[in-house]
């Protein structure tokens, strides 16, 4: 993987299989993923909340209405569970 910020825009920094790439808190950064290649993302917080953002590029880049569609129905499934079950 292939990442930089604005600082640094320009200046290849080449991420390893393995390794990780993190994010701190206020940075902007950019990445490129050859291809065949698969990015797993960690994120903390209220799921609701991120909703935006992480659909943001199912809905709006790739206007693939079936995929957002059926990735809310599973995501409004597994929360009316656990709120089910009492979880909040």
């Amino acid at each position: 993987m292939w990442t930089y910020t604005p600082e640094t825009h320009g200046i290849k920094n080449v991420t390893l299989p393995g390794d990780y790439a993190m994010l701190t808190r206020g940075q902007a950064k950019g990445f490129r993923l050859p291809e065949g290649a698969w990015m797993l993302e960690y994120g903390r917080g209220m799921v609701p909340l991120a909703l935006p953002l992480v659909l943001g590029d199912v809905a709006v880049s790739a206007m693939n209405l079936p995929t957002l569609l059926k990735t809310l129905r599973v995501y409004g499934r597994m929360a009316a569970r656990e709120l089910l079950k009492g979880k909040i």
